[in-house]
């Protein structure tokens, strides 16, 4: 094969000024823009190695591989290992067009191909400010970021990938200042965030509900997932998602004497919905060669050993999220020396039911599965609910509203304290510490909620123990269908904020020649931290309400809830960790033709991120993952 090619260019511009209008508005002085756009573009490819049908087999010509059974007739060889057309399954003959034709011999790796990746990357930035008055300062913004949608790649060139993969993110906000008197001034922000996420699969476009019996309508496009041993699999999952959120803010700040007060507050409504496709996407279809003795030959035939219907084929979810934020803060002028900031500050995060209903979650007094509604919602499997029987919240003495359960944490006040003090005209010692909440986000909140049954699962359609299929691709789910006979649960904690408490001590020194040196001792303690927190290789990091110590025999008939496996418990607040850093920078302002930043930092961690017993949820505690002892930058 040729050398892939490669190309990468990064571009952009901007320019700003007065807004001139001629003989209209000349907003010199009083009216001024900025215009930004940059650009990225790179075009490379990869090369792509795959396992796919040979010629021959497409023809039902299976004479280069060992003895092929007819079922149909007791198990005796096809005639020349070769299969009529006449017995080949519309269905499979459908999906065999989706594999593309080999470009090597044989039936291993037998097409390798250049694939080209084509990316593209664009930012614009727009900002107008204005001056009524004296006393006021008007501006508004917009930002776009356009990330692709670029294409990315599967197995092959043909599936497996994706066709739109990337976000457009759009940003605005309005801000107002005023100068209310010469010691007080009050900024008022509105901000407005759209986010769309693009995950459409290759082959959107792609119906396989046309051609596969009983599929049912499919919201996210694409081809059917097939497994057929020794051949790549076809598999492609796609989803839509769309963020919204909503920002006003407002900051009043006030001089008086020695002090300068500052307070304020912000509201955030956070909004999000996704559609995704359940897996196995559109389907699933696997041949394993139980009937001719080669997988290939029983999906030419349309004989699989397994089927499965995905229910729903895609599962829509909408998180909603109220953010309410408060400080107030005062930096005193206590002596000529000495400047102490001081200030309280309140986080408010409030989860909000699922607007589509579909709320569910495991409850231990109950010991089953929970359905938060006064009657199962649109969306609930039928099977599920026969098998398992959750009960709705009502009859079980709980509330409908499954916040009322899970609660909300109301008591999430951040104290600051800083110092600096002037030791000598050349040296400053600085000190702070404060508390500081870590916002959990309403998708890690909601999630397991609709995750739980009766809202979906993935249906089997097993063959039965013999030769002979008892269905086949042209009916591919007429069996009796099955659902996990152990279910996977999941119970989310009661809501605790995690917060960490960070501290610091710094020196500052003017040196000679234009230099400072700077030594800083940085602190940290992360308290109540959970799963969306944390996370180290090879760790568990929810609890399983469900587990059992080892014991000889099998798992399941002793774990305590019954019928279910793992229960799992999201956002359990088990992590906690702390951080210990020396800083020391030194920098030399340019003069004389050159300047110096060099920055050196030697951290210290030890902590939590996860465990690997469900009884010793300690056991891992230690160096934390991904952080780096030694650090030195210079320039």
């Amino acid at each position: 094969l040729p050398l892939p090619p490669f190309n990468r260019n990064e571009f952009g511009g901007n320019f700003s000024g007065p807004v001139m209008l001629p003989s209209i508005y000349n907003g010199k002085d009083r009216t001024f823009f900025f215009f930004n756009w940059e650009a990225f573009r790179r075009n490379q490819a990869t090369t792509l190695s795959s396992q796919m049908p040979t010629v021959e087999q497409r023809r039902g010509d299976f004479s280069a591989f060992p003895t092929i059974k007819d079922p149909m007739a007791g198990g005796v060889p096809f005639p020349n290992n070769q299969i009529p057309a006449s017995r080949f399954n519309p269905v499979t003959q459908e999906i065999l067009k989706l594999y593309p034709q080999p470009n090597r011999p044989g039936a291993g790796t037998n097409l390798v191909e250049n694939a080209g990746l084509a990316e593209k990357v664009a930012r614009t930035s727009f900002r107008v400010d204005h001056s009524p008055s004296a006393s006021d300062q008007l501006n508004g913004s917009m930002m776009i970021a356009l990330l692709g949608p670029n294409p990315s790649l599967g197995p092959c060139k043909a599936f497996g990938g994706m066709d739109e993969l990337g976000e457009h993110n759009y940003h605005s906000s309005l801000g107002w200042t005023r100068i209310l008197k010469p010691t007080t001034v009050n900024e008022l922000r509105l901000g407005f965030q759209h986010l769309r996420i693009f995950r459409t699969p290759q082959l959107a476009s792609h119906d396989p509900s046309a051609y596969i019996p009983g599929l049912g309508p499919q919201y996210i496009g694409g081809p059917p997932t097939v497994r057929i041993t020794n051949i790549t699999a076809i598999s492609s999952a796609g989803s839509r998602d769309v963020s919204r959120t909503i920002q006003v803010s407002d900051n009043l700040a006030h001089t008086v004497g020695t002090h300068s007060i500052k307070a304020g507050f912000t509201f955030l409504r956070l909004y999000h919905w996704n559609l995704a496709a359940v897996s196995p996407q559109r389907g699933g279809f696997n041949f394993n060669g139980q009937y001719t003795g080669n997988a290939f030959a029983d999906f030419m035939l349309g004989y699989p050993n397994f089927t499965q219907l995905p229910m729903p084929s895609a599962v829509d979810t909408r998180f909603f999220q109220r953010r309410y934020f408060m400080y107030a803060q005062d930096e005193w002028k206590v002596t000529p020396k000495l400047t102490m900031s001081y200030g309280l500050r309140y986080e408010l995060i409030n989860g909000v039911p699922s607007a589509t209903g579909r709320n569910a979650m495991f409850i231990p007094s109950a010991g089953r599965v929970v359905v938060f509604a006064d009657e199962y919602p649109n969306g609930t499997v039928p099977i599920l609910v026969n098998t398992f029987q959750p009960p709705l919240a009502k009859t079980v003495g709980l509330p409908t509203d499954v916040w009322k359960v899970i609660g909300q944490d109301h008591n999430n006040f951040a104290p600051r304290l800083g110092l600096a003090y002037k030791l000598t005209p050349k040296t400053i010692v600085r000190s702070a510490a404060g508390l500081y909440y870590n916002g959990v986000g309403a998708g890690t909140q909601s999630s397991a909620l609709w995750s739980n049954i009766p809202f979906s699962v993935a249906v089997t359609f097993e063959q039965p123990t013999g030769p002979v299929p008892a269905f086949t691709m042209s009916n591919p789910f007429s069996a009796t269908p099955s659902v996990p006979a152990n279910p996977t649960a999941y119970v989310i904690h009661k809501v605790v904020i995690p917060y960490s408490l960070q501290w610091n001590f710094t020196v500052e020194r003017e040196l000679p020649q234009a230099m400072g040196l700077r030594i800083s001792y940085v602190g940290a303690h992360h308290v109540k931290q959970s799963a969306a927190h944390v996370g180290g290789p090879g760790l568990t990091i929810n609890p399983d309400l469900n587990a059992v110590p080892p014991a000889p025999g099998a798992v399941q008939p002793r774990r305590p809830y019954q019928p279910y496996a793992n229960i799992w418990v999201n956002n359990a607040p088990l992590f906690q960790s702390s951080l210990h850093t020396l800083q020391v920078g030194l920098q030399r302002r340019f003069s004389r033709g050159w300047l110096l930043n060099a920055e050196y930092q030697y951290v210290r961690t030890l902590g939590t991120e996860g465990f690997l017993d469900q009884f010793k949820r300690n056991d891992s505690r230690g160096n934390l993952n991904g952080i780096r002892t030694h650090v030195l930058v210079t320039s």
